[in-house]
């Protein structure tokens, strides 16, 4: 059986491939960062390439869907990366632990989509 069936019907045979083909940047991996990450895997993007220097903490997991108690204190982007590769295999995943500055900011680059779910203003004008 086909994956993406329903997907299929609904965006044809092209329009699943060329979402098979591509790639999103999600810098921020907070509430809106878990759950657009999720929902994007499960979609069957090609390919994930995720950015947030910070670690799990308690009060996040009322929100940040990714994440459970097993999860406090290890690394955002790599618990994020382990658990989108259980929910979809064909996806590649990428993860970056680290902050978006203008040192780096080409690593976001080389993508199709850029999602932008931080909660500071200096990382989004550099995002922008």
């Amino acid at each position: 059986m086909n994956k993406y069936l329903c997907q299929e019907l609904m965006f044809g045979r092209e329009g699943q491939e060329k979402l098979s083909n591509s790639t999103v940047s999600i810098v921020g991996v907070g509430a809106l960062g878990t759950a657009s990450a999720e929902i994007l895997c499960r979609a069957g993007v090609g390919k994930i390439k995720i950015f947030d220097f910070d670690i799990v903490d308690e009060k996040n997991l009322h929100r940040q869907t990714l994440f459970d108690e097993h999860d406090i204190g290890q690394s955002k982007v790599l618990s994020a990366a382990e658990k989108l590769s259980k929910i979809n295999s064909l996806v590649k995943i990428e993860a970056h632990s680290e902050t978006i500055s203008d040192g780096n900011a080409e690593l976001i680059g080389a993508c199709d989509v850029i999602l932008d779910c931080t909660d500071n203003l200096e990382t989004r004008y550099v995002i922008d």
